[in-house]
């Protein structure tokens, strides 16, 4: 049986998880859009110098690696999850939200062929790139509500008997 604090660590340890997929999509922002950022007056030499070490690591050195990144951490944190089921539900619907999500996610770095100023593009690419974020993060949470409803029926009938493991008849 588990107890409160169980569940209070695991649902933690599924908040941070998620941060860290955030996190990841806001430095990669801040490297890829830096044209931008710095024409709007937003870096400054001393966070930059820390940046400088985290943008030597080895994911943020391609678009894909790094979105990846970021969707496994979400994905890590939609696991230990525990949605509120809902049967009405379809699962073509989550399943066009995750794949809108997808395509716009992965696509939108189509946005830095455009000639275009930096705030443009990096407007562009950061507000579809989030679309794309939200809307896969609210299909596969569609899916794992559907997947969690089929999973906890009673197939025991276990609501259906005594203390003593005799059926009640309700």
């Amino acid at each position: 049986m588990q107890t409160g604090e169980n569940e209070q660590a695991l649902r933690k340890i599924i908040d941070f998880t998620r941060f860290l997929g955030i996190l990841v999509l806001i430095l990669h922002f801040y490297f890829s859009c830096y044209g931008a950022f710095n024409e709007l007056h937003f870096t400054y030499p001393i966070v930059n110098r820390v940046l400088v070490n985290i943008y030597k690591l080895s994911i943020f050195r391609s678009l894909l690696i790094v979105k990846s990144v970021a969707l496994g951490f979400l994905i890590i944190s939609l696991i230990g999850t525990k949605g509120k089921k809902a049967e009405n539900i379809k699962f073509s619907t989550a399943l066009t939200y995750s794949l809108l999500g997808l395509a716009l996610y992965y696509s939108s770095a189509i946005f830095f062929k455009l000639q275009a100023s930096y705030l443009i593009i990096a407007a562009l690419y950061i507000s579809v790139t989030t679309i794309g974020f939200l809307l896969f993060l609210t299909g596969v949470s569609m899916m794992y509500r559907i997947i969690n409803v089929n999973l906890s029926k009673d197939i025991f009938n276990d609501e259906n008997l005594s203390p003593g493991g005799e059926e009640t008849g309700k």
